[in-house]
């Protein structure tokens, strides 16, 4: 599966590995900050671009997107992103 994640710190940092080592594609690692992205997706073999939340003008396609931010976060992720037809 072709996986979309949001977040950059501890659950992120938890749940990619465990994604990528069950046979999923991380397509791409958002984070607030590109250092934070640029860190996790250098971990991860194969893992498509970093990028920082400011960067991303439409969502690279993916059949999943995962929400690893802090809770206070969420809201706000999901009314700035322009999420793909269907998704």
């Amino acid at each position: 599966m072709r996986i979309g994640l949001f977040g950059a710190g501890r659950v992120a940092t938890a749940l990619a590995p465990a994604l990528v080592a069950a046979g999923h594609q991380l397509v791409f690692v958002v984070s607030r900050t590109l250092p934070g992205a640029v860190a996790l997706a250098a971990q991860l073999p194969g893992t498509g671009p970093p990028l920082a939340f400011a960067e991303l003008p439409t969502l690279p396609p993916a059949d999943l997107y995962l929400l690893a931010v802090p809770d206070a976060a969420v809201a706000a992720v999901l009314a700035a992103v322009a999420w793909p037809a269907g998704a």
